[in-house]
């Protein structure tokens, strides 16, 4: 039985997994002294791994047994910025993409928290671009494509996926590709979502940061061909992908926008009794055929 067990095992995993620090020379705008410790906020046992304090960002990095394509996702989970859904969001879809024959690196990236960072609304995005080149730096070591090197986020996850795709500090931490699933684009007040824009921005910002950073006012014609999915029951408005796809559309910026009539929030890998958005996964495969896997 145990013979049986392991041979099981060893023929349903499909990857090789590695986690490495993101910055393994010292973590950048650390406040001194600090005496806190990354914890699980999410204390019933089952339930979704929910992240917290995060002073040391991590990559753990996915590689397909059956390699199917040279390009590689970044992938950020979502939490509202003051969380992170690190399994569902982060470590669930790095193991899906690499039974598709791809390769992943999930992003555990820091929250921004005052008690912990000197700059704390900056932190996110910076771990973000560092992910991105640090995957594009070590292409070839990943039998990797280094025009193929995209972003994928999940609802602030998203948002943070959209930021990177539209400001980068130089060409290496520009994406080939951005995947929003449920994103998280405006942070104004009409549509935005308030929880993501005041753990990021603060109760107080004016409307001049709002704007600066809601991803729709910052496409251009260099912003990535990107791949959008949302339901109109999310209680993040749907009006986040609608706008980020009308901007695309004015910049003639190639995308896909699949809006489904129910899925609600955060449905991630899930099919339980959703209807047409299980598919959705389906969907981004054939979006990745014929937009990513093409690149020459």
């Amino acid at each position: 039985m145990k013979k049986l067990m392991l041979l099981c095992c060893m023929t349903t995993v499909a990857w090789a997994q590695r986690t490495i620090p993101l910055y393994p020379k010292g973590v950048p705008g650390l406040k001194e002294n600090l005496q806190s410790e990354e914890k699980n906020i999410q204390t019933n046992p089952g339930d979704i791994i929910l992240l917290r304090n995060i002073t040391q960002p991590t990559l753990t990095i996915y590689q397909p047994t059956d390699k199917k394509s040279e390009a590689a996702v970044v992938v950020f989970p979502g939490g509202g910025y003051w969380i992170l859904a690190m399994d569902h969001e982060g470590y669930d879809i790095g193991a899906w993409w690499a039974a598709q024959g791809y390769t992943a690196v999930v992003v555990k990236y820091r929250l921004p928290q005052e008690e912990l960072f000197t700059r704390p609304g900056d932190v996110p995005l910076q771990d973000a671009q560092s992910a991105i080149s640090w995957t594009r730096q070590h292409a070839e070591e990943l039998g990797i494509h280094p025009s193929k090197i995209g972003v994928m986020g999940f609802s602030a996850g998203g948002h943070l996926a959209a930021m990177a795709s539209n400001k980068w500090m130089t060409s290496g931490s520009r994406p080939d590709f951005s995947i929003l699933v449920y994103p998280v684009i405006s942070l104004n007040k009409s549509i935005g979502h308030g929880g993501s824009r005041e753990n990021l921005l603060g109760k107080t910002a004016p409307d001049s940061v709002i704007n600066a950073w809601s991803a729709d006012q910052l496409v251009d014609r260099m912003t990535p061909p990107t791949f959008l999915v949302h339901a109109t029951d999310d209680w993040v408005k749907v009006d986040n992908s609608l706008q980020y796809a009308q901007a695309l559309q004015r910049h003639e910026v190639p995308y896909a926008l699949h809006i489904y009539p129910r899925g609600g929030h955060g449905f991630a890998l899930k099919k339980r009794n959703l209807g047409p958005i299980e598919q959705w996964t389906d969907r981004l495969l054939e979006w990745m055929r014929d937009q990513v896997d093409t690149i020459k």
